[in-house]
C-alpha cells in the first residue's frame, strides 16, 4: 500500500510540468508515457482520487475504482482476484524500481490509427489512372 500512496502523491508534480497528451477522434496519434506516470494515474484511480465528472457521455466508465470496490463481497472471488492482481502490480513496480534502473525508466507506447470511412450509400472512388501502361485490344 505505501507504493500506491507514493505513486498517487506524484501525480500533481508529474502532470503540472508535462500534461497528459490526448488524441482526437479520426486523427492518428502516437505518444510515449513513462511507466511511473502510468503508475501514478492508476494509483489515483485505485484510491478514487479523481473528481466525479458529470456523466454527459454514458459510453465511458468512471475513471475511479468506485464500482470495482462496490462489487467486492465475500462471494466475489473474481473481484478479489482482480484486487490481488492490482496490488501485485504495484508490488512488482516498486521492486522493479529498486532492482532495474533501465526497465524502471521504460515507457508505454500508445499509437492510434484512423481509417477514413465513407457512408454505405456512397460508391467508392474510381481507381487512379495507371501511368505508362498500354491497353491491349
Amino acid at each position: 500500500m505505501p507504493s500506491i500512496l507514493s505513486y498517487a502523491s506524484e501525480v500533481e508534480r508529474i502532470f503540472l510540468t508535462s500534461p497528459l497528451a490526448y488524441s482526437r477522434a479520426f486523427e492518428e496519434f502516437s505518444v510515449s508515457i513513462p511507466r511511473s506516470h502510468v503508475a501514478s494515474l492508476v494509483a489515483c484511480s485505485f484510491l478514487c482520487l479523481y473528481p466525479n465528472a458529470q456523466r454527459q457521455n454514458c459510453l465511458f466508465s468512471d475513471v475511479n475504482f468506485t464500482y470495482f470496490f462496490r462489487g467486492i463481497t465475500s462471494e466475489s472471488t473474481a473481484q478479489v482476484a482482480k484486487l490481488q492482481a492490482i496490488l501485485q502490480y504495484f508490488a512488482c513496480l516498486s521492486e522493479l524500481e529498486e532492482e532495474d534502473e533501465v526497465l524502471a525508466q521504460s515507457a508505454f507506447r500508445i499509437k492510434r490509427r484512423s481509417l477514413l470511412l465513407r457512408p454505405f450509400n456512397q460508391s467508392p472512388p474510381p481507381p487512379p489512372p495507371v501511368v505508362g501502361a498500354e491497353v491491349q485490344p
